[in-house]
């Protein structure tokens, strides 16, 4: 029998492998890592699934979804580092578009 030879074992050392993780756990789609790192769907799939594997995450996990959900670890960090700036950011932009331009008048 032909014994499988392995041009690149995926140990996460390298920058790449790690990046995949990295990207996919900011909620990056396929297509972006691929354009990002050169490697194929197949390729960042298989690593994606090592990587949860080895974190010992149960099948059907995604990094994506704890990126949308809010339940991942890196997901809440952002959030409480940015939330407060977002929300002062926002309030401002907002309520210029939506006062009336004269305070006091009222619509008829």
């Amino acid at each position: 029998m032909k014994k499988r030879t392995h041009p690149h074992r995926i140990t996460f050392l390298d920058p790449t492998d790690l990046e995949v993780v990295v990207l996919a756990k900011l909620g990056r789609s396929t297509v972006y890592i691929q354009s990002v790192t050169g490697l194929t769907h197949s390729q960042i799939h298989h690593r994606l699934a090592k990587a949860k594997n080895g974190e010992g995450y149960q099948k059907g996990h995604t990094y994506r979804s704890e990126w949308r959900d809010g339940t991942g670890a890196l997901a809440r960090q952002i959030e409480n580092r940015f939330l407060p700036q977002t929300r002062t950011e926002t309030a401002k932009k907002l309520q210029g578009l939506f006062e009336h331009p004269t305070p006091g008048a009222v619509k008829a």
